[in-house]
């Protein structure tokens, strides 16, 4: 009984630092493999997002590239010339935007067709490219300016709900700077649907967030006239 005793207390006055080192020297194999496992996974991520920003940096520098063709073509070519050269960078920007889905050069990319799109009045497709520039990096400004004109393609499809959704998410984006556009378009798509209560709110809400602003002269020029119909 007393022998019991005495080893109860040998081990009750052993350091915490010999019971860390007993602890570890036991699990010593076991340690060592969890180490080589969580090694061998920082050094993939690293690998992986060197490989990614390479990629994106080799694309973003293709779409400049194909961006100074298409300045040059639309500067020397005109008619069936100039529609062909873009239809050419059309079929390799989509290839682009299509591998970077994910990445700024991906929204770069869509945002060039877009453009192109948008230029030759084709709504249904520069919508399309803009929402998927969108998908890209929907966080920042260039996602902002992409749903302001989708929502001008959506207007010219006559799809007036899709256009005020777009025109909303446009506004909402702190750092756009056409807020008070966007939101007198709501209120004049809502105006001319006969909608008379939300186009007068959405003038008023221009109204009182940019009182200064050119749109929100508009705007109360327009509540005006709602109110006296």
């Amino acid at each position: 009984m007393a022998t019991n005793v005495v080893q109860k207390n040998k081990d009750e006055k052993k350091p915490i630092s010999v019971i860390i080192s007993e602890f570890l020297m036991k699990n010593r194999k076991i340690i060592l493999s969890v180490i080589a496992v969580l090694s061998a996974i920082l050094i993939a991520i690293v690998v992986y997002f060197i490989v990614v920003e390479r990629k994106n940096t080799t694309a973003t520098a293709r779409i400049e590239s194909l961006m100074e063709d298409w300045e040059k073509a639309k500067t020397e070519e005109e008619g069936q010339t100039l529609t062909e050269s873009e239809d050419r960078l059309l079929e390799e920007i989509s290839v682009i935007a299509a591998r970077n889905k994910r990445l700024s050069s991906g929204a770069r990319a869509n945002l060039v067709a877009a453009e192109i799109y948008y230029g030759r009045e084709d709504w249904k497709n520069a919508r399309e490219h803009y929402l998927d520039c969108i998908k890209a990096e929907e966080d920042i400004y260039t996602a902002a300016v992409a749903y302001y004109n989708a929502a001008v393609c959506s207007e010219e499809l006559g799809e007036m709900d899709a256009a005020i959704d777009q025109y909303n998410k446009a506004y909402a984006h702190e750092s756009f700077s056409q807020k008070s556009r966007a939101l007198f378009n709501i209120g004049r798509i809502e105006e001319q649907r006969g909608n008379r209560d939300l186009a007068i709110t959405s003038y008023e809400k221009l109204a009182e967030e940019y009182p200064e602003d050119t749109w929100a002269l508009l705007a109360k020029s327009r509540i005006l006239s709602l109110e006296i119909q």
